[in-house]
């Protein structure tokens, strides 16, 4: 009977969210012994010509603030700089199966969903909360909208029932978010008498009412709810790699053109 040595793991691959046809992609060659992730930002360091993770702002001027591409797979270079597309899970160790090469290919325009991008090595999840601001009272209705990056909704709500507190409300919301796996991909929620949201990939949410990847709390009734953006997030920002890329622009949908 085969043996199953590895798998490829499709959701290592960087695809466009609409016309695929717009797609263009290039090929680059890396810095040696690092990691990078599909949707990684990369920018080409001037003294070795190599590529980096992009590293935006106006105190780094070796190269790497200006953005060339974003990663189309999942890879890792050994000393020599030579190419290991991974498989899953991912792991920083080479894959000679699956390697090496010389380059890596990057995808230089098209329209992709910020939530599959990275314009950091490292981005900081954006975190906002939800909180009760009065008193929960029988057949209140509470509901978070989540907007996500086509602007259509999704949505959880749980309707209060005499002697329910705002621990009762919010814990049934979050495993009603939990079930939902759009949302989950959005983020991920915690908290007791509070709903917390944690974007997933260090992506920008926000409590803007009708904007992209915003998460709104409301309710039908008696009670009111808060929505606080408590810790901004980083390496979610179109004008991270716009110093590159000029044109890059957000659609109206919420996804991203380079």
């Amino acid at each position: 009977m085969p043996t199953t040595i590895e798998i490829f793991d499709p959701s290592q691959i960087l695809q466009p969210v609409q016309f695929p046809q717009d797609e263009r992609t290039g090929a680059l060659k890396l810095a040696p012994s690092i990691t990078v992730l599909k949707g990684q930002a990369l920018a080409i360091k001037t003294a070795d010509t190599l590529g980096y993770p992009l590293s935006p702002g106006t105190s780094t001027t070796d190269g790497t603030q200006n953005f060339v591409g974003f990663a189309k797979y999942s890879c890792v270079t050994d000393a020599n700089s030579k190419v290991y597309f991974v498989t899953s899970p991912l792991t920083a160790t080479p894959n000679v199966r699956m390697g090496p090469y010389d380059t890596v290919p990057i995808c230089e325009e098209g329209v992709f969903d910020p939530l599959d991008l990275s314009t950091v090595a490292t981005p900081t999840a954006g975190v906002t909360t939800l909180a009760s601001t009065g008193t929960v009272t029988a057949a209140d209705v509470f509901t978070v909208t989540a907007i996500m990056g086509d602007l259509t909704t999704r949505t959880v709500s749980y309707t209060a029932v005499t002697s329910d507190t705002a621990t009762i409300v919010f814990t049934a919301l979050r495993a009603a978010w939990n079930a939902n796996p759009d949302l989950v991909r959005l983020g991920t929620v915690s908290g007791t008498s509070t709903f917390i949201v944690t974007s997933a990939s260090g992506a920008a949410i926000n409590v803007t009412a009708a904007a992209a990847f915003s998460i709104i709390g409301t309710v039908a009734g008696t009670d009111t709810v808060s929505n606080t953006a408590t810790t901004a997030q980083t390496g979610h920002n179109i004008a991270d790699i716009q110093a590159g890329r000029p044109g890059a622009h957000i659609l109206s949908n919420g996804f991203w053109r380079i």
